[in-house]
């Protein structure tokens, strides 16, 4: 029986959702509850899920889009404005907890872009951007001592993050390579099979990452770059939402594509005005 029940306009959702709940656990729980609380904890791990549900999905943009470059543009377009309102709070003093995700997503596509086009030269420009995230992570305490809006340019889940991003993307490649070695009955099994094949190839493939970045944090746990994968390992239950995906695109209403961009400023306000009134009300 098939049961692949989430497409992407479900997934999209649940990103958002659980995003809103993490930056709630930190903005919200962790000043009036402490670190060590259940429910602060409860709401970092269900946060974990957000991440690898926003790479996968960039990798099924480029997949699906009719102009790549422009979605990239539009990503790169939000790092711009998230990375303007960073410096913006940090210049009057605010403590921004975190780097600029559409860094990691903008650069992530770009890469993938890269490694698509025709043109050999234009692909290896594909290790460009993992150079730029590679080096700000490297030398973050060194550029944040001259630069202290370093956050503004920096992604948000570094290396990780990359990794993640192209595990997706070469899963997807390696099921479109054994779909043109295997000889299918019907174009219809033929689609239906690589959905399939694609879901569960790309949920091990977050499987493996996490559990490679997890054993270098076991190996190493006293190193500050590898300490979040205490609890960023939890992002392997991601892949059982992976697996149920159809890879259809469902049927978002038309203001959910602009809402969708205008959510991740948007909701910070909205779990900054709850703090404000817990505090009130405490």
């Amino acid at each position: 029986m098939n049961r692949t029940v989430l497409d992407s306009y479900h997934l999209k959702w649940i990103a958002l959702i659980t995003m809103f709940i993490d930056h709630t656990g930190v903005i919200v729980l962790l000043p009036i509850l402490g670190s060590t609380h259940g429910l602060y904890v409860l709401f970092r791990l269900i946060g974990r899920l957000a991440f690898p549900l926003f790479s996968f999905m960039v990798v099924e943009a480029l997949k699906h889009s009719k102009n790549p470059l422009r979605y990239i543009q539009r990503l790169a377009f939000m790092g711009v404005l998230i990375g303007t309102a960073i410096v913006g709070l940090t210049w009057y003093g605010f403590d921004v907890f975190a780097g600029n995700i559409f860094i990691d997503l903008s650069l992530g596509a770009l890469t993938i872009y890269f490694l698509l086009h025709r043109n050999i030269w234009i692909r290896l420009l594909s290790i460009f951007p993992f150079l730029y995230i590679a080096i700000i992570q490297v030398y973050e305490a060194s550029i944040r001592v001259q630069f202290p809006y370093i956050n503004a340019i920096r992604a948000d889940y570094g290396i990780y993050g990359f990794t993640l991003i192209l595990s997706f993307f070469l899963a997807k490649k390696w099921v479109e390579w054994l779909r043109r070695r295997q000889d299918l009955d019907s174009q219809i099994s033929t689609n239906w099979i690589q959905t399939q094949q694609a879901s569960m190839t790309s949920g091990l493939a977050l499987l493996l990452v996490n559990l490679f970045w997890y054993i270098l944090f076991l190996l190493n746990p006293y190193n500050s770059e590898l300490s979040f994968m205490g609890a960023q390992s939890y992002a392997i239950l991601t892949m059982f939402l992976i697996f149920r995906y159809s890879g259809k695109l469902g049927r978002p209403p038309r203001w959910f594509k602009p809402f969708t961009y205008a959510f991740y400023p948007l909701h910070f306000v909205v779990i900054y005005l709850i703090y404000e009134l817990a505090m009130i009300l405490i």
